[in-house]
């Protein structure tokens, strides 16, 4: 089943080429999009961690002033330099940190009445008692007794939203002490600057979104807060809580602990901080947290997400990737197609070519197109010698052919030099023209030569077709001979055959408009062929008794009035012919007499008896019938002329 299927060459090269191709690109392909997610995910989450760290110090970088600012008022307060009595004097001090202390929203000075001194940025004190607010002298009176104690470090409030600035604003008090003792206490609040100036540079380049919460479950910093992006300012310039984490906009964050948590592949390890990843319904949600303690009375919980929905460039580079990838994929496919074509084409046309030679066709050339490939280039100059070769060699056979049999023309050009001497029993035909000479002298040279070539050639065809081989033409007479030099077990039925049909052919038109009459003799026996001539030149043909008997046959043509004549041994040989005996003939040359046939199929209704299945039948010479036939020489005349040309 193997040996009978086949595939083109030109298709194994562009398959084997496209299935190389495709299965290293697709499998490097395959190989960055299976390591490419989670070292993405790897890479973004290191690059968050930077965003933490630039996080942290942005926000303490804020608050920073802040603790500077209490810890100055409660040394100059604790040394004499401040008196917080004293307005005037208060007045100049509050004024200076307000002018230089960036992002300071508001400055209260509490003495021990409970009476505030509130300052704002571009406006002047106000004075209030806060006596009416319980909240309020509550802490303060905490204030005071942690002072006391000795406790004077910064209190942390919760932070809130300002309304008049649309931004979330951390306050610290700490008890103004002198002497051991408290006499008032400060409250300070300053405002938080907008997360989005704190990373231009990394969320420009990695579309990363920070955000701080405070609790875990309030919003305090996120780009959608910066600005008037949310309308959170109704004129009013008192505070009010953080907006809830549920509420918040950013689907992303506000999902952060209800949504379900995913294991991620390879999360770096962020300590102090650490890696949440969500699955909402069509995406997963990278955050990046970390926890900062210390400015707030909750812990303040900084982070960042990342989605690819929100086209984090690390994963767009790796899209870009998988589709540049699959386009080499494309193109390579295309060039190792048309690399397997350009390489198999010029195969399948030599293959092409070896078939038509193979046939016989040598009338087709190589490829002429100019080939890179060095051995296209020796295969199309080694054809090319080839077919010359072959041509040389079939022009040679096919006019040595027309001057020596093409049987033995095939040998020499096979063997390379003359025939082998064979010796075997062979049936040897000779055929005469009856009537040569006079037909000769009406017709004349010129044409007579047509009408022998045309009578040469339709004989010729008949007797090839037969198995019979012409060693010589000599005048009117054609010697052939069967099983020479190739074998044919049934020699002799062909050559009686090849005999009918010859006079068959005669029988059945003229040639070259003259209707033409021949004797046939035909004999069987051993024979001798072979290269016959001098050193320069040789000839092939046959020698032997049955050469002789058969062209004494040829002439015993006329004594019998038959045109074909046959030996005992070729129809005994020939069992299959229906023949007529003759008797015993005497023939010329030969000690005694010959039994001599005739073909059945050749003899006129009355001239005799045919042969039944029990061999041939002998006739009376009185059956015999007299055949017209065209005038010939005298027998003696003919027969001196036979043994002038050695038959």
């Amino acid at each position: 089943m193997i040996r009978r299927f086949s595939v083109s060459l030109r298709v194994i090269l562009a398959l084997g080429f496209t299935g190389l191709v495709a299965l290293s690109t697709g499998t490097v392909i395959g190989l960055n999009v299976w390591s490419s997610g989670p070292a993405v995910d790897a890479l973004m989450v290191q690059r968050s961690v930077a965003v933490l760290h630039a996080l942290e110090g942005w926000l303490r970088g804020q608050l920073r002033p802040l603790e500077t600012v209490v810890h100055n008022a409660q040394a100059m307060v604790a040394d004499g330099t401040l008196d917080p009595t004293d307005p005037a004097a208060l007045d100049g001090y509050v004024h200076g940190l307000l002018a230089g202390t960036p992002r300071l929203d508001m400055v209260a000075v509490v003495d021990a009445d409970n009476t505030a001194r509130l300052y704002g940025r571009g406006r002047d004190p106000i004075v209030e008692d806060w006596n009416g607010r319980p909240n309020v002298v509550a802490m303060l009176a905490a204030i005071s007794a942690r002072a006391r104690n000795g406790q004077t470090a910064p209190v942390w409030g919760e932070p809130k939203w300002r309304r008049n600035g649309d931004h979330a604003a951390f306050n610290v008090r700490a008890p103004l002490v002198r002497d051991g003792h408290p006499v008032g206490a400060l409250i300070i609040m300053i405002g938080l600057g907008p997360i989005d100036e704190a990373l231009p540079a990394i969320l420009t380049a990695d579309m990363l979104t920070p955000y701080v919460l405070y609790d875990r479950n309030k919003v305090l910093a996120h780009p959608l807060l910066d600005g008037d992006t949310l309308p959170t300012n109704d004129g009013s310039e008192a505070a009010q809580p953080l907006l809830p984490l549920t509420d918040f906009p950013d689907p992303h964050l506000a999902t952060l602990w209800t949504a379900e948590e995913i294991d991620l592949r390879n999360a770096v390890d962020l300590q102090p901080g650490w890696v949440r990843g969500v699955r909402l319904p069509n995406e997963k949600i990278v955050h990046t947290l970390r926890e900062v303690t210390g400015y707030t009375p909750a812990a303040l919980l900084m982070g960042t997400h990342f989605t690819v929905r929100e086209g984090a460039t690390a994963y767009v580079r790796m899209g870009k990737a998988i589709v540049a990838g699959v386009g080499v994929l494309i193109l390579a496919v295309i060039a190792a197609l048309l690399l397997g074509g350009w390489i198999g084409r010029p195969i399948t046309r030599f293959s092409a070519l070896a078939r038509a030679v193979a046939a016989g066709d040598l009338t087709q050339d190589p490829p002429t197109t100019p080939s890179l490939i060095r051995e296209f280039r020796d295969g199309q100059t080694a054809w090319r010698g080839m077919l010359e070769g072959l041509r040389e060699r079939e022009r040679i056979r096919s006019l040595f052919g027309k001057y020596v049999p093409e049987e033995v023309a095939r040998r020499l050009l096979v063997k390379g030099g003359p025939p082998p001497t064979d010796h075997v029993e062979a049936t040897v035909l000779f055929a005469d023209l009856a009537g040569f000479a006079a037909l000769t002298h009406a017709l004349g040279p010129d044409h007579m030569v047509r009408v022998l070539n045309a009578y040469f050639s339709a004989m010729v065809a008949i007797l090839e077709h037969h198995g019979g081989m012409v060693t010589q033409f000599q005048g009117d007479g054609m010697l052939v001979v069967f099983n020479l030099p190739e074998r044919h077990p049934d020699h002799a039925t062909s050559a009686v055959l090849a005999a009918l049909a010859m006079q068959r052919r005669l029988d059945d038109g003229p040639i070259e408009d003259h209707w033409l009459r021949c004797r046939i003799g035909i004999g069987t026996g051993p024979v001798l062929a072979g290269a016959v001539g001098a050193e320069g030149r040789l000839s092939y043909t046959v020698h032997g008794d049955a050469v002789n008997l058969a062209a004494r046959l040829e002439v015993m043509n006329k004594t019998t009035s038959t045109r074909i004549l046959i030996s005992d041994r070729t129809a005994t040989l020939a069992p299959s012919v229906p023949v007529v005996s003759l008797g015993k003939l005497p023939v010329r040359g030969q000690d005694a007499e010959a039994r001599v046939f005739t073909p059945a199929d050749d003899l006129p209704a009355d001239h005799g008896h045919v042969t039944g299945g029990g061999g041939p039948v002998i006739l009376s010479q009185t059956t015999h019938a007299t055949m017209p036939t065209t005038p010939t020489q005298p027998p003696s005349s003919q027969a001196d002329t036979d043994e002038a040309q050695g038959y």
